[in-house]
C-alpha cells in the first residue's frame, strides 16, 4: 500500500486591520519539493487588491492592483518580507 505525503503548513495569518483591510497569509511545503502558496491583502469592499500565489500548473506571480506580473521566488521569508513590503505601499497609496 502507498502512503501519499502531505503538504505541510508552514504559515496561516488571516489578520483584520483596525482600519477594515484584510491580510490572509497561507504557505505549504509540498512533500515533492518547493511551495504553495497563498497572500492576499483584501481592501475594506472585501476587493483583492494584492496577491501572491501560484500552484500546480502556474509559476510564481504577483497580483497588484488588478495587474500581474512575474515573482522570481527566492525563500519563504524573502517572499513574506516582500508581501509586507507590498502591502505597505499599496495602503499608502490608496489611502492617499
Amino acid at each position: 500500500m502507498m502512503v501519499m505525503a502531505r503538504a505541510q503548513k508552514v504559515r496561516q495569518v488571516d489578520f483584520l486591520h483596525p482600519d477594515g483591510w484584510r491580510e490572509v497569509q497561507v504557505v505549504w511545503r509540498l512533500a515533492e519539493g518547493g511551495y504553495k502558496v497563498r497572500l492576499s491583502l483584501l481592501n475594506r469592499h472585501g476587493e483583492r487588491r494584492l496577491g501572491y500565489d501560484w500552484h500546480h500548473g502556474k509559476a510564481a506571480h504577483r497580483h497588484y492592483r488588478g495587474a500581474e506580473s512575474p515573482y522570481s521566488f527566492t525563500t519563504a521569508e524573502a517572499l513574506v518580507d516582500d508581501f509586507a513590503r507590498d502591502v505597505e505601499r499599496l495602503r499608502s497609496e490608496e489611502e492617499a
